[in-house]
């Protein structure tokens, strides 16, 4: 199979993680230089996972927009790659329902995400990334997420 294929980082930071005045930001990079690499300020609850799951939104649509037949999303959120890899099925298939009954936190960020991986048209794979373990990539996600959350 020929075409197209990207590489992308992605990460998300939060302050004050699950408390009062806590901030979240979205982080993407391509690479040096790359005019895609992105700080953003997220939308919605401000917590680590929100800013994950958003980080590949803007990543996966960035993708597309470059014209890409496959993206591998390299996050250091082992939530992320859970969801998308597991999780997201079975909860599209049951109502959005946890395996206890309640229902999933992130559904709206999740349901976003995977809407934009739909209209893509591409393939979309998620890679585990170690963070804070001198993984270049990983590391300027991480610098461009936490800037993100200062917006």
């Amino acid at each position: 199979m020929s075409g197209r294929h990207g590489r992308v980082y992605t990460d998300g930071a939060c302050s004050n993680n699950g408390r009062n005045g806590a901030s979240a930001g979205a982080g993407v990079w391509w690479g040096e230089g790359h005019p895609d690499n992105t700080s953003a300020p997220v939308y919605g609850r401000q917590t680590n996972n929100s800013a994950e799951i958003q980080a590949a939104e803007i990543a996966v649509r960035q993708a597309r927009n470059r014209g890409y037949d496959s993206v591998t999303v390299m996050t250091d959120s082992e939530f992320t790659v859970n969801c998308q890899e597991r999780w997201v099925p079975k909860w599209e298939s049951n109502g959005w329902q946890t395996s206890n009954g309640g229902s999933v936190k992130n559904r709206e960020e999740l349901q976003s995400l995977n809407q934009a991986i739909r209209e893509s048209d591409m393939d979309v794979k998620f890679e585990y990334t170690p963070g804070h373990a001198g993984v270049r990539g990983n590391m300027e996600a991480d610098r461009l997420a936490k800037r993100g959350a200062n917006q």
